[in-house]
């Protein structure tokens, strides 16, 4: 062979592992759409009017791994410019919970479909995997978006000692009131992301039928915290990647309101002491809230009891190798399949609130996708179903709908 020209056994050998990393990606990286459902009338729409519900999630190639599609999702993404207006208002307890909304008088009116964002517990309206979505719903589909900023995070401020407040759904209610104030003939859809997505929940169970929704979104929802705590400590790496950067993320905040915490008798003892997130929970958080244990608060922060009490149109997304939530563990798939208000979608892959897929990751992921999707269904010419009647079936085991 010439100098530089490849011979035809190196043809070959390139053309085999090509063929071995396609078969490697198919199989493990390529997920079909497992849904959980009872095929309601109002269910079945809703599957057809959502084509990736139907669909395989392609993970990107450069992000196999659940650990890169997270760190991805949160440094990697294109950055947004958003022009919030800002505001606030009072939780129940007293605490002052920050406001970031799109919106514009001249181009939409009071009937202008609302989308309520909870982020996660270190989430906020500059987080880039809320931004991404945000920014499209805003500028793409006309929707206004607020954003509910979890105390201590990006712009908010603490007013008292204690940050976020995941045990019910008090500040959930805050927002929502705030929205349904400001417009109060407008339809409405919430968002929920990790823990934000646990507080809604909880919100909307509380409501039952007189929920303001018109349906929610849930995207990585923890359920039971304790397993998810015990999971993340069970490896280095998650220790390293996850309970480093929340420590991180809380200390900092911590550290900016000592003054105002140092009311419940910490000190800077005890902030040399914290190392993990269960250090902070047991120095700070407990106090925060009263409770006696780290175990008694973890219990309360658990959300799972609410499945059966979810009164609305709920779509649960989740993944398997979700490395802050253990699929098996957390994810109460058979008590949910038994709810006909509730779809709940499965894809192998996905790492946690991600789903990067395609080979520049970098905009709308395959979840923000399918959740604009799912909007349009309810916010779009929706038919009525009168209360999803029509197609009830018996569960004797749990059953998922894949497809093929």
């Amino acid at each position: 062979a010439e100098y530089g020209v490849l011979s035809p056994a190196m043809w070959w050998f390139l053309g085999f592992i090509f063929v071995v990393v396609t078969f490697v990606y198919y199989r493990f990286a390529v997920s079909g759409v497992q849904l959980y459902f009872q095929p309601t009338d109002l269910n079945q729409h809703i599957i057809k009017r959502c084509p990736l519900l139907k669909s395989k999630f392609w993970t990107s190639p450069w992000l196999l791994s659940s650990h890169l599609q997270c760190i991805a999702a949160t440094h990697l993404r294109y950055p947004r410019t958003m022009n919030y207006f800002r505001d606030e208002v009072q939780s129940e307890d007293g605490a002052t919970i920050i406001i970031d909304m799109l919106t514009d008088s001249k181009k939409q009116d009071e009937f202008t479909p609302v989308i309520l964002i909870f982020p996660g517990i270190t989430g906020h309206s500059q987080s880039q995997y809320i931004t991404q979505l945000a920014y499209h719903l805003f500028n793409s589909q006309g929707y206004r978006v607020i954003i509910m900023n979890q105390p201590g995070t990006g712009p908010s401020f603490v007013t008292i000692p204690r940050f976020v407040r995941g045990i019910d759904g008090q500040d959930v209610a805050a927002v929502t009131n705030y929205a349904v104030k400001k417009f109060p003939r407008a339809p409405m859809i919430a968002i929920g992301y990790s823990m934000g997505s646990c507080m809604l929940t909880k919100y909307v169970a509380l409501e039952g039928s007189k929920c303001i929704f018109k349906a929610i979104i849930s995207v990585s929802n923890p359920f039971r915290l304790q397993e998810c705590s015990d999971h993340i400590h069970r490896s280095m790496l998650r220790t390293i990647i996850y309970d480093r950067h929340f420590v991180s993320q809380f200390k900092t905040a911590l550290k900016r309101n000592f003054n105002l915490f140092s009311r419940l008798s910490i000190t800077e003892e005890d902030f040399q002491k914290i190392v993990h997130t269960r250090d902070f929970d047991r120095y700070v958080t407990i106090k925060s809230f009263g409770f006696g244990s780290v175990p008694e608060y973890y219990k309360q922060l658990n959300c799972d009891w609410t499945i059966p009490k979810l009164m609305i149109p709920t779509l649960f997304i989740q993944a398997e190798d979700d490395p802050v939530v253990p699929f098996n563990e957390c994810v109460p798939l058979k008590e949910m399949s038994q709810n006909k208000n509730i779809i709940i979608a499965v894809t192998k892959t996905g790492g946690h609130t991600a789903w990067l897929d395609g080979l520049y990751p970098r905009g709308l992921s395959w979840s923000d996708r399918l959740m604009v999707q799912y909007l349009h269904t309810f916010l779009q010419q929706t038919p009525s179903f009168d209360g999803q009647r029509g197609g009830t079936v018996s569960y004797t085991h749990l059953r998922a709908h894949e497809t093929p």
